[in-house]
Order: C-alpha cells, then structure tokens, then sequence
C-alpha cells in the first residue's frame, strides 16, 4: 500500500509541472506580439530593404501617386514591424500586420495626395521593427508637384 501512496504522490506531482509549451509572444496583458518582440532583443533580427528613397518626378497638383518600398527578412528570427508613421497627413501608409519569417519578404504602401502641396515636395515614413541593423528605419519620397493654373 505504500509503494501504491508512493506511486500516486510521484504522479500527481509530475502531471502538475507539465505544461504544453506557450506560444512566444502571447501574454495575459493583451499587448501585440509586434511591441513584445520590440522588447526582445535576443531574437531581434535584420530588414533589407530593397531602396529606401523614392523619386516619384512630377505630378499635377491634386493627383496621388502611390510608392511601394520593399524589404525582406534577412535575418534568422522572425520579423515584426510595429509601426510606420509618416510626416503629415497627405500620405498614408498601410505595412504587413503580422511575422515575415527568414527569407521572406514584404512591403510597405505609400500614398502621397497632392492636393494642396504645389512644389517641391519630401516627406518621410519611418519604420520601426525588432531589427538589430538600428531600430528606427527612414524611408523617403521625393518629387514635385506642379501647381494648379
């Protein structure tokens, strides 16, 4: 009887410290899995992009022009971006939401309206991701826009 006491006592023990592995990056305080991994920096990775800078020529005022920036995963950890911000309103930018794994690649919309911003013209959007190669990625759109008659 007491090698059965025994028996149970060890099982019931072990069975308590099973766990099914957790998913990486989930959490009880709902925060994204993109500002976790912001945190990580062990698993932060590397973004490539293919250029960075964007000459979109001339326009006529009121016309929009839209600018793809592609990047991929160059290194050996997922890749997260956890946001991309732009300089003033009149350009918009819609990025990848969820994990780009190694070796995959991406890319992020620019849509620049003209509309009320004749002349030269450079704005910014910059991207922020779990990279090693600097956290804080600057992208550009150049050009001109010919003013209304």
């Amino acid at each position: 009887m007491r090698v059965v006491c025994s028996l149970l006592v060890f099982f019931f023990i072990g069975a308590c410290g099973h766990r099914p592995p957790e998913k990486p990056y989930v959490n009880s305080l709902h925060l994204s899995p993109a500002y976790l991994a912001s945190l990580d920096t062990v698993n932060y990775t590397v973004i490539q992009w293919e250029d960075t800078v964007k000459d979109f020529g001339s326009i006529n005022e009121g016309d929009s022009v839209r600018l793809l920036y592609k990047f991929s995963n160059g290194g050996d950890k997922p890749l997260l971006l956890m946001s991309v911000k732009t300089s003033c309103g009149c350009t918009v930018a819609r990025f990848p939401q969820n994990a780009l794994f190694p070796g995959e690649g991406g890319e992020i919309e620019v849509v620049f309206n003209s509309n009320g911003h004749p002349g030269p013209v450079l704005k910014s959007v910059t991207v922020v991701a779990n990279t090693s190669n600097n956290a804080l990625h600057i992208m550009v759109l150049k050009g001109n826009v010919l003013p209304k008659k």
